[in-house]
């Protein structure tokens, strides 16, 4: 794959009225940082912008600027764009958009994902980056473009989120650097850090002792697992995005290799891998089952199956 140029991707845009955006399904802070900082650029621009996602992104998030432009209204799929936008994910299938919205568009597909194959017209892909928030910064900066306070905070709490607050592999002196500029920009990190990590209920607590309670460890492995059924969570009429930031406290564990959370759905199981270790490559599990992720942060969709059926397919790999 071979990158454009920022200068390419903004001709492409200075030539498109219309705008498509849109990020991966069940959006976390990058995906929106990144997805509502380009809102703001393109508003600035005087575009038509549409922001969708497939799904209803975490009420925790509603501090970021434009929060309330995001749509789920699937009739905007009907509607004529110039370009589409992609952002933080891997693949359009990430989307969870119909394949038939994107043939004969335009795509500019901007993301930090190892496993991404390049699927856009044009592509500025960085699997080094720390989030897909950087790599919008990183356009916007080569463009010339000067941020605003808004534009700061979203692009600050993505990378602040993906790098889960500087303290997982992801964290680079770029990823700081940029920080550093988003917060003299305008960014408060101490009101994102916080957003951020104080966004739990007392149900959400109690689903989270619930999963916890099932934590099993395989020390043959090295692999620490558990579970809920999607079942479970709509009896607690549990909001989604309840259990998010579970896998990475997992994550926390001393005397494994990697840690496994498994959500047990009616088309399949959706599984999220984790690691610490230099010398586990948990995207590389992920991609057993079609998934992918980065190395130390990677998820996958499988068949309906037994967890056990899952375990002795990737634990012997870990």
């Amino acid at each position: 794959m071979i990158n454009s140029t920022p200068r390419q991707i903004q001709e492409q845009i200075r030539k498109s009225d219309r705008i498509f955006l849109t990020a991966h399904k069940n959006p976390d802070g990058d995906a929106l940082g990144s997805l509502l900082a380009f809102f703001l650029y393109l508003q600035s621009l005087n575009k038509e912008v549409v922001v969708f996602l497939s799904d209803v992104p975490p009420c925790y998030f509603d501090f970021l600027p434009c929060f309330k432009n995001i749509t789920q209204d699937i009739s905007v799929l009907s509607q004529r764009y110039d370009l589409a936008v992609v952002l933080d994910s891997s693949d359009l299938s990430r989307t969870r958009i119909d394949p038939s919205f994107f043939e004969n568009k335009n795509i500019v597909n901007m993301d930090h994902h190892i496993s991404n194959p390049g699927f856009g017209a044009f592509n500025f892909v960085d699997p080094k980056a720390s989030s897909s928030s950087e790599i919008v910064l990183r356009y916007l900066e080569n463009i010339g473009f000067t941020l605003d306070k808004k534009m700061a905070t979203c692009l600050l709490t993505g990378i602040l989120d993906d790098t889960e607050g500087f303290t997982n592999g992801a964290t680079t002196n770029s990823a700081i650097g940029s920080a550093v500029d988003l917060i003299y920009t305008g960014a408060r990190i101490n009101l994102i850090a916080r957003k951020i990590a104080n966004n739990k209920s007392f149900s959400a607590l109690k689903i989270w002792g619930m999963i916890l309670s099932r934590l099993e460890i395989n020390r043959e492995w090295g692999l620490a697992y558990t579970y809920i059924q999607e079942e479970e969570l709509q009896d607690r009429q549990a909001e989604e995005g309840e259990i998010d930031g579970l896998v990475n406290f997992l994550n926390i564990l001393t005397e494994v290799k990697a840690v496994a959370f498994f959500r047990i759905q009616k088309d399949g199981i959706r599984g999220s891998l984790r690691t610490t270790r230099d010398d586990v490559d948990v995207s590389l599990l992920a991609g057993i089952f079609n998934g992918g992720g980065h190395k130390k942060a990677a998820g996958f969709m499988a068949p309906k199956m037994e967890i056990r059926d899952i375990l002795e397919k990737i634990g012997p790999k870990v």
